[in-house]
């Protein structure tokens, strides 16, 4: 939980000062990402061991998202954690040589009113 909450707030800060932009959808290109968020899905998909990390990562950019855009559509707001992990990994085995960060971008732009 201490993970999820750091990774949260770091991407709180990050996104606080993109505050200029108007739209969350031009947000996720963007976005400068560190640590399990440069691996590929395909990396993500074969290394269990590690799962708790990148989905810790994952909920936190969820999050993060979310607290950008408020006035949005809340992505997860229909589902629960497991839910949008299971989205995340279907997407992933659908793109595997596709960075996790670009993946997520693409769950929360998908799920987000204003992108659509």
């Amino acid at each position: 939980m201490k993970t999820v909450l750091a990774v949260a707030g770091v991407l709180l800060c990050t996104l606080g000062g993109l505050a200029a932009q108007e739209n969350v959808c031009q947000l996720s290109p963007t976005l400068a990402v560190g640590g399990g968020a440069r691996t590929s899905c395909a990396t993500y998909l074969s290394e269990p061991q590690n799962r708790t990390f990148y989905d810790a990562w994952i909920l936190g950019y969820i999050s993060g998202a979310n607290s950008y855009a408020p006035n949005f559509s809340q992505v997860g707001s229909h589902t629960d954690n497991r839910g949008m992990l299971a989205a995340i990994e279907s997407m992933c085995r659908a793109d595997p040589e596709r960075t996790l960060s670009r993946t997520v971008a693409a769950y929360v732009d998908s799920k987000t009113a204003a992108c659509r």
